[in-house]
C-alpha cells in the first residue's frame, strides 16, 4: 500500500483538499461521490481501523462524507516513510491488548480498555503517553503504574461528566499541541469518552461541528455522550 506524506502537522488545520489540488488516492480508489459508498475509501488504507458503514442517508450524508474523508486523509497522511517512531501504530499492528482501537490522527491512537499487556506492547508501539480519561474509581492508579513502570508518560483528565468540560478539553488540546508527548495514546472504558473529546477538541480548532461529532461518532462516541456534545457545541438535540 502506498501512504502519501502528510500534507499538514497541525491538528487544527483542514485536511480537505481544496480547489486545483491532485487528490490524496489514486484515480482507483478515488474518494467517492457525495452520496455514494464511502466503502472505496477503505481500498487505500486497509489497515487503519476505521469501520464506516455504507451511507446512503440524503439528510447527514454531507456531513458524514466530509468526516469520513477527513478522517481518511488524516491517515492516509502517515506517509511513505513507514513506521516512524513520531507515528502512531496503524489498527493491524495493535494486536488485542487495545479494544476498540482507531488512528485518530498519524501521531494520536484511541482506544476503549487496555487489556493485559498493553502497557509492554504499547511501548514496543512506539507511544510515548498514554492519556487516560478515566475516574479514579476505575482503576487509573494501577494503570499509571504500569505505564510508568514501562517507560511511559501517564496523563489522566478524569472525565466524570456526561462529556469532558470545556477547560479539560483545553487540557487535552495542550497535551495535543505538545510534540514531545507524540506519539499518544487516549483511551477511556470504551473509546466513547474518547470520542466525545475528540469531536470537542476538533470542533474547538475551528472545524464544523457536525463534522467533529461525525469523527468522534468513528472513534466510539454512542449517543448517551453525544447529546452532552451537542449541547456544547450548540448544535440541535439528537433524534428519537
Amino acid at each position: 500500500m502506498t501512504r502519501l506524506p502528510s500534507p499538514c502537522g497541525n491538528p487544527s488545520l483542514s485536511v480537505l483538499p481544496s480547489a486545483g489540488t491532485k487528490p490524496l488516492c489514486t484515480p482507483s480508489c478515488a474518494i467517492p461521490p457525495l452520496r455514494q459508498r464511502i466503502d472505496a475509501v477503505q481500498c487505500t488504507a486497509p489497515s487503519f481501523n476505521l469501520e464506516i458503514s455504507d451511507i446512503h442517508d440524503e439528510e447527514s450524508g454531507m456531513i458524514k462524507h466530509l468526516a469520513a474523508v477527513a478522517l481518511a486523509a488524516l491517515m492516509l497522511s502517515a506517509g511513505v516513510a513507514g513506521a516512524a517512531p513520531s507515528q502512531a501504530p496503524f489498527g493491524d499492528e495493535v494486536g488485542p491488548a487495545f479494544t476498540n482501537y482507531n488512528r485518530a490522527w498519524p501521531t494520536i491512537g484511541s482506544a476503549g480498555t487496555l487489556g493485559e499487556g498493553a502497557a509492554e506492547k504499547a511501548k514496543a508501539l512506539g507511544f510515548r503517553t498514554v492519556v487516560d480519561l478515566r475516574t479514579p474509581q476505575e482503576g487509573v492508579a494501577e494503570e499509571k503504574t504500569r505505564i510508568e513502570g514501562a517507560g511511559l508518560t501517564y496523563i489522566n483528565i478524569p472525565v466524570a461528566t456526561r462529556a469532558p468540560t470545556p477547560a479539560q478539553v483545553e487540557e487535552f488540546a495542550k497535551l495535543v499541541a505538545d510534540e514531545s508527548l507524540m506519539p499518544m495514546l487516549v483511551h477511556c472504558a470504551s473509546a466513547n469518552r474518547v470520542g466525545a473529546m475528540w469531536a470537542l477538541y476538533r470542533a474547538g480548532q475551528g472545524v464544523d461541528p457536525m463534522v467533529a461529532v461525525e469523527e468522534g461518532r468513528v472513534l466510539g462516541l454512542k449517543p448517551s455522550r453525544e447529546g452532552n456534545v451537542r449541547e456544547q457545541l450548540g448544535l440541535p438535540p439528537m433524534e428519537e
